[in-house]
């Protein structure tokens, strides 16, 4: 699996030890704050492969309202 941190990437894929239903997270390198919880690495690894492909909010970053 690929190292998102090591990369050129925009967000990857943590783990959160506190959160016992969801401990994978997206993060946003930049702030390194948290972008979405997920259960399992698969699906975090798949959100953030796609918000690196193509954002959702295009050139701006996640509004600050919607993360943690």
């Amino acid at each position: 699996m690929k190292d998102f941190r090591n990369s050129r990437s925009n967000y990857f894929v943590g783990h959160d030890n506190q959160d016992v239903e969801r401990p994978y997270t997206v993060v946003e390198n930049t702030t390194n704050k948290i972008i979405m919880r997920c259960e399992t690495r698969a699906i975090a690894e798949s959100i953030a492969k796609f918000q690196n492909k193509t954002p959702t909010f295009g050139q701006h970053d996640f509004p600050d309202f919607l993360k943690e």
